[in-house]
């Protein structure tokens, strides 16, 4: 089943830098998925100490929208 996602033009344009020969932004979207999966597992594994385990410093707000 095919959904509509809105995003930034920004991000539009960092996602179809990352498309591999013939590969579609839902591929792409899929990779970044497995590799946050991935990170995700090995954070878990880290001690407290790990710059990993850090909150990440946000460069701007996130914006909640209540359209869908």
């Amino acid at each position: 089943m095919s959904r509509t996602i809105r995003i930034e033009d920004q991000v539009y344009d960092r996602l179809e830098k990352l498309i591999i020969h013939r590969e579609t932004f839902s591929h792409v979207i899929e990779r970044l998925l497995k590799l946050y999966d991935t990170m995700t597992e090995v954070k878990e594994t880290l001690g407290p100490s790990h710059y990993l385990m850090e909150r990440p410093k946000s460069s701007a707000p996130v914006q909640e929208t209540t359209d869908r």
